[in-house]
């Protein structure tokens, strides 16, 4: 009788391993996953006011962009993803969060082994209306770019192993360190308007660090470290304000260092020094701009006037090339054809935003493409119109795509669509708008595509004003 009531356990048994070996067998026969996933956050119900991206995600080209401050969600994540290994491709991203005090830990993690990523393009967007956010990401051979615009940042550290690192930053106050590391992968860094309240560290061990750098603000006495074993650092740097800055430019490396610095005597002092142990020196300026103490040591006549800022500068190279280029004047456009000096580089908005029928006890929508002012000519943007299935419950839904050329020394500025609206009687009224600061930047479009989408089953006009 014991072996009788047994039997049922056994084939049960049976049944989970075979079913095991099963799953095991489909999913190992089949070599490649490809596909797609998305995750988001709500706002609803989150009032912490720190937030931290945590991104632990190897392999692939990781974008961290802001959304539009308007949006409902926190955090929105969408990925493409093909891979060798057992998960299926839209569980293959993981996305959740915790709270540690007065901190949203918002941890984004990749469960398939990096060496199965055959292919991976992770878009992570984040409400940008919080206090303070922190940046903390590992990569490995992963790309990672990061473009923020008008934020606060607590902590930021990057660091991949073969993946390169490229970082746009605008208007941004940073709060703690600053840090970013790779072993062979390539820097490039672009900042405008930063203010740093603490130090600046940059290391890579045979990688290309790149560095755009315009009108940086560090509140305290700060070292801005940037050094490689045997890569080479280029290092370009403007200055415009007097802000009662002390500054230790320190670079290192035995390759490549070169360093040019745009600053007016007027509003800063300083010294440099240049080391070498098998390599060249060089150090470029104008007449009477820096006085030479001794060898390689160098100091500007008016280091004694307090109300200055300080920029000490030093470049070591062991066995390349150590090179200083100092201008003693500003800087008012970011690149000239003669100098090729700071480079213009792409910026890529987008977006997307949407109305609910539910909300709205309306009849008609009118949509208003308002005008905006490019130098002393009025423009208006080019919009794509296209009908939502009758089965939606969305009335309208706006997608945007912006890429523009930032080439203007004096500040990305703010781009992006505006949107309002208002009810008139049964009518909604819906306004859109280029939203830019006209004295940063000239809406210099490569190319851009807004498409408008309204549900069919109401009257929809079109107005220029």
């Amino acid at each position: 009788m014991k072996k009788k009531n047994s039997d049922p356990f056994i084939m049960l048994f049976v049944v989970v391993i075979s079913l095991f070996l099963f799953t095991f067998i489909m999913l190992s026969i089949i070599p490649v996953k490809s596909g797609s996933g998305s995750a988001k956050i709500s706002r609803f119900g989150i009032f912490a006011p720190e937030i931290e991206i945590n991104t632990q995600v190897s392999g692939g080209n990781i974008n961290i962009v802001e959304l539009d401050k308007d949006s409902a969600n926190l955090i929105e994540t969408e990925w493409r993803i093909s891979h060798t290994g057992l998960y299926l491709p839209q569980a293959s991203i993981q996305v959740t969060r915790t709270i540690k005090g007065s901190r949203l830990i918002i941890d984004i993690i990749s469960i398939v082994d990096h060496n199965d990523i055959l292919s991976l393009s992770l878009n992570i967007s984040f409400n940008p209306s919080y206090s303070s956010y922190s940046f903390i990401t590992n990569t490995e051979s992963g790309n990672v770019n990061i473009n923020v615009f008008d934020i606060n940042i607590k902590d930021f550290y990057f660091r991949t192993s073969s993946g390169k690192i490229d970082i746009r930053m605008n208007n941004t106050n940073i709060e703690n360190n600053f840090e970013v590391f790779t072993d062979t992968g390539d820097i490039d860094i672009t900042l405008d308007y930063v203010n740093f309240y603490n130090d600046f560290f940059c290391h890579s061990n045979s990688g290309v660090q790149l560095f755009d750098l315009w009108n940086l603000n560090f509140k305290s006495v700060a070292d801005f470290n940037v050094s490689s074993d045997i890569g080479y650092i280029r290092i370009h740097w403007m200055n415009h304000y007097n802000k009662s800055q002390k500054v230790n430019i320190n670079t290192y490396s035995n390759g490549d260092v070169k360093v040019k610095f745009w600053c007016p005597l007027e509003i800063m002092r300083g010294a440099l020094s240049l080391f070498t142990v098998d390599g060249t020196t060089l150090f470029s300026r104008s007449t009477g701009s820096y006085d030479e103490i001794s060898e390689n040591h160098y100091q500007t006549p008016n280091m004694n006037n307090p109300s200055l800022d300080v920029y000490n500068i030093t470049a070591v190279s062991t066995s390349g090339e150590a090179w200083v280029y100092y201008v003693n004047c500003f800087k008012w456009l970011r690149f000239c054809n003669w100098g090729m000096d700071f480079f213009p580089y792409n910026v890529d908005i987008f977006g997307n935003y949407s109305m609910l029928t539910q909300e709205h006890d309306i009849s008609t929508i009118n949509f208003f493409n308002t005008k905006y002012i490019y130098l002393n000519e009025s423009r208006n943007l080019t919009f794509n119109f296209d009908t939502l299935p009758v089965s939606s419950e969305k009335l309208l839904y706006i997608e945007w795509d912006l890429d523009k050329i930032h080439a203007m020394g004096i500040g990305v500025g703010a781009l992006n669509l505006k949107i309002s609206h208002k009810r008139v009687s049964d009518t909604l009224q819906v306004y859109v708008e280029l939203d830019f600061r006209l004295d940063q930047i000239l809406p210099t479009f490569n190319d851009y595509n807004i498409t408008v989408f309204y549900h069919p089953n109401y009257l929809f006009n079109q107005f220029l004003i």
